[in-house]
């Protein structure tokens, strides 16, 4: 019986020691052969939505300049001399403006005819956009006057206000550039066609 025993532990004893002598020797022992580890990584997406936007970009604007904001302490209504923060901020970017394209109507009215009604002119959107603190003006007493925030500065160039006087502004360009636009489409399907246009 002990030798069957002995016959079976044995074996299993070996395996055992061989075991430990290859994990403890990879760590402790250089050239040693060890155990590999295998990572894996995995990444998971789920797209909640699509949404299919139809706007025409109509114009191009390559917009540049610098913004200032100056800020002091008050005491009993005055100004604290020193008290003076003064940031300027250069900034440059392309605005882009248009029209949704999904309200746009065109009607054949008779034979080689045709009206184009033109929705209000919108802001779509900018790109490549810059922006850089170029200077900084603080008092002796700037201390007592709260920092200026860049980002709050930044966000008012493009507040609603803004954005309605870039359209206002190009307002004829806009409308040059959709009868340019729409007419192309027009004859090409209809070489005689005669076009008014319509705008909000």
């Amino acid at each position: 019986m002990r030798k069957i025993l002995r016959f079976i532990v044995s074996p299993i004893l070996t395996v055992a020691v061989i075991g430990l002598v290859v994990f403890f020797g990879g760590r402790f022992i250089p050239g040693f052969p060890t155990f590999s580890i295998t990572s894996k990584t995995t990444d998971s997406q789920v797209i909640t939505a699509i949404k299919r936007t139809e706007q025409v970009s109509l114009l191009q604007l390559g917009i540049q300049g610098i913004t200032s904001k100056t800020e002091s302490s008050k005491m009993l209504g005055m100004d604290v001399p020193g008290s003076q923060r003064a940031k300027y901020i250069q900034y440059n970017f392309d605005a882009k403006l248009g029209i949704e394209g999904k309200d746009v109507v065109i009607q054949s009215t008779q034979t080689h005819h045709f009206t184009v009604s033109i929705p209000k002119f919108i802001f779509i959107g900018y790109n490549n956009a810059k922006y850089q603190v170029v200077a900084e003006n603080n008092g002796a007493l700037s201390w007592t006057t709260p920092g200026i925030d860049s980002t709050e500065l930044i966000n008012k160039l493009l507040n609603d206000k803004v954005k309605e006087q870039y359209l206002r502004s190009n307002d004829a360009a806009l409308r040059d550039q959709t009868k340019v636009f729409y007419s192309s489409i027009i004859t090409g399907v209809d070489p005689d066609a005669k076009i008014s246009f319509q705008f909000a």
